[in-house]
């Protein structure tokens, strides 16, 4: 992701929002930014909010500490990057999901 600065910059500004500061953030704290009501399959009416956060935080939560590290946080952005084709769409999502 660092070849693609707009992206690193929405990813520092969402761990920024969401860290407040501190290593490591829990569930509670990702559910109170985090707004799981824009994403796709949750807008599909597939998943349910509280699902939708639950599956995000084990996808976030790589070590399954029940926290999430600013590495673990930046490591799943840089792979769902790969899968967003223009960087103003991938920042768009960013910002609407982490209401920025």
């Amino acid at each position: 992701m660092n070849d693609y600065p707009a992206r690193l910059a929405s990813v520092k500004a969402a761990w920024a929002k969401v860290s407040n500061g501190q290593g490591f953030v829990g569930m509670e704290t990702v559910a109170q930014t985090y707004d799981t009501s824009v994403h796709p399959e949750v807008r599909s009416g597939e998943k349910q909010e509280q699902q939708m956060l639950r599956e995000l935080m084990c996808a976030w939560d790589s070590n399954e500490d029940g926290l999430i590290s600013k590495a673990e946080f930046f490591d799943f952005y840089s792979y769902a990057s790969a899968a967003v084709e223009r960087d103003d769409s991938f920042v768009r999502v960013m910002k609407t999901a982490w209401r920025m």
